[in-house]
């Protein structure tokens, strides 16, 4: 327990008294003591009626271009792409004037329930509008009424009790459910979607062929025709994305795009789902306007240039066209009846949206393509219609186009020989490396012979010297004397021999022979070697006395004797 003072008097109502205050002992006044228990750094929490002030500007007078402000505008709080303003011809950077102020940018800092809460930043007196505008509508409604009873006054109609009832709407409505609600049975829990009459077929049996229309089991539906070879007349069924096409989907959908062109293009606040009459009403007036105004500008071209002569066709030339106008009548029947409906009149600029800011389609040095149209894995990005890839090159037409296939034809041609050069280049070094030509393999089996009969010799005057050794002692004949003499001739090399310069000798003409068999155990068998993939040649099989070889001169670390061995 820490016996610090706090310097604020704070009624701390959820600790008990015996914590709140200090022991008898303690003389501290009747102060509160653990202050490690509660949150030294107060957050200043914001008020409810702070939120972000939107559109808000400092007010400051600005005559010189700021270096990281916009281009366009001038406001250091934001950049030139991100700009909400009109771009200028001539942006503020270079004019230098009409500065525009920067932002207020607000730092609010809210906790969890301030940043999930719905109504956050929202401000009850705008509801007056809502309010105001409710009882307008209430308004016209009393008004539409009261003219609605003078006209039936004016054309004699009473207005009994009866009459009320039944030209009240909300009441027949009333009646309506009710009947229904008496007449349904709890027990019966098939519903509209469930029901199908018995002797229609199936949506899934009008094409068999497993290729045909798909029919999805669980939304019960087939959106594509399952028999579009057919003739119209014949179609019983023709999918259900043919019924979303017909009725009141092509107004409905010229409908959304004159929203979204009114509220992206002309900055008008309409919603075709909250207000969808008054859509309608609009779109409606639209449509006769820019009718009255092709009409106009019409009239006023034929006014001023003349030219009615030339759009009514004449007597003379219509009697002739008659049989022509009757065909084409009758393909165009036909072409309604074959063709699928289309959405007409529908513009996509609305879902779309406006064109970026950047320019788009601008051919440049005589050019009928765009700069990255054509793409070369050599040469890289250029124009589709000269095949030049120099940005900044004029077109030339044809004649570039051919000249760039050549270059491109030729290109190709080194790329390949040089590839080729580069792979027997390969085979050659490999062929060098592993294979050997017939004289040096000759040359390798003669030194491998010698090597072999100058070991048997060694191995034979060794023996002589131990006989020698043994019947020296003895008195011999003079055939034996003469044996002797040369015995004494090879013990006089023998003296030589057991120095340490021969064992040295020794020693390095074993380690070259072993170096020998190595390199030449490849050489030896060469006829039975096989050739490779690549080219090259190895020895797969090992006989039974290489083996054996292999295993007399490998030193075996497991052996304890080893080091005697090396030793000697």
């Amino acid at each position: 327990m820490s016996s610090k003072p706090e310097q604020k008097n704070v009624d701390l109502t959820h600790m008990p008294q015996y914590i709140k205050q200090a022991p008898w002992y303690v003389d501290q006044k009747d102060q509160p003591i653990l202050t490690h228990q509660r949150a030294r750094n107060e957050v200043k929490k914001p008020s409810i009626d702070t939120w972000y002030r939107k559109g808000a500007k400092i007010d400051q007078q600005v005559t010189k271009y700021r270096k990281g402000a916009c281009a366009n505008c001038g406001a250091m709080t934001h950049n030139t792409k991100t700009c909400t303003d009109r771009p200028r011809k001539i942006g503020a950077k270079y004019s230098n004037r009409d500065f525009a102020s920067d932002e207020i940018i607000e730092k609010i800092e809210l906790n969890y329930e301030g940043k999930k809460d719905r109504w956050n930043g929202y401000d009850p007196s705008t509801y007056k509008l809502v309010i105001e505008e409710w009882e307008n509508l209430n308004e016209e409604q009393k008004k539409k009424k009261e003219q609605e009873i003078q006209q039936k006054l004016t054309t004699g109609k009473t207005n009994d009790s009866d009459s009320s009832d039944e030209d009240d709407p909300d009441r027949e409505d009333l009646n309506e459910d009710q009947s229904q609600f008496a007449n349904k049975d709890p027990r019966v829990r098939t519903t509209i979607r469930n029901l199908r009459i018995r002797e229609d077929t199936a949506k899934y049996l009008r094409n068999l062929d497993p290729n045909s229309a798909v029919y999805d089991g669980k939304t019960r539906t087939m959106k594509e025709n399952p028999n579009p070879e057919l003739p119209e007349n014949r179609q019983a069924f023709k999918g259900d994305n043919f019924h979303r096409v017909t009725g009141d989907f092509i107004t409905l959908m010229n409908q959304e795009g004159f929203v979204l062109e009114a509220t992206q293009m002309a900055g008008v606040e309409v919603n075709n789902i909250a207000m969808p009459s008054q859509v309608e009403i609009m779109h409606k007036q639209f449509k006769e306007k820019s009718e009255l105004l092709k009409n106009k500008k019409m009239q006023e071209l034929l006014s001023r240039y003349g030219g009615d002569q030339h759009l009514v066709i004449p007597e003379e030339l219509r009697e002739g066209m008659k049989a022509e106008l009757e065909d084409l009548a009758e393909q165009q029947k036909m072409a309604q009846k074959l063709n699928k409906p289309e959405i007409k009149n529908f513009d996509n600029k609305g879902l779309l949206g406006i064109k970026s800011k950047y320019e788009e389609d601008v051919y440049v040095y005589g050019h009928q393509s765009v700069w990255g149209s054509y793409w070369h894995a050599q040469f890289g990005w250029g124009y589709r219609c000269c095949y030049s890839f120099d940005k900044k090159s004029k077109c030339k037409g044809e004649e570039q186009k051919k000249e760039t296939i050549k270059k491109e034809y030729e290109f190709e041609l080194q790329i390949k020989k040089q590839q080729e050069h580069d792979h027997k280049k390969l085979v050659e070094e490999t062929n060098k490396k592993y294979l050997k030509q017939p004289e040096e393999i000759k040359e390798n089996v003669q030194q491998i012979d010698i090597q072999e009969d100058l070991e048997k010799s060694s191995q034979l005057e060794n023996k002589q010297v131990q006989r020698k050794n043994s019947s020296s002692n003895s008195d011999q004949s003079s055939s034996e004397s003469e044996v002797s003499s040369e015995s004494d001739e090879s013990s006089g090399e023998d003296s030589d021999s057991s120095g340490p310069r021969h064992k040295r000798k020794k020693r390095q003409a074993k380690k070259q022979q072993k170096e020998d068999k190595k390199q030449n155990r490849e050489t030896k068998n060469h006829i039975d070697q096989k050739e490779g993939y690549y080219g090259l040649k190895w020895d797969d099989k090992v006989t039974e006395e290489e083996m054996e070889q292999y295993k007399r001169q490998r030193e075996q670390f497991d052996d304890p004797m080893r080091q005697f061995a090396t030793k000697k």
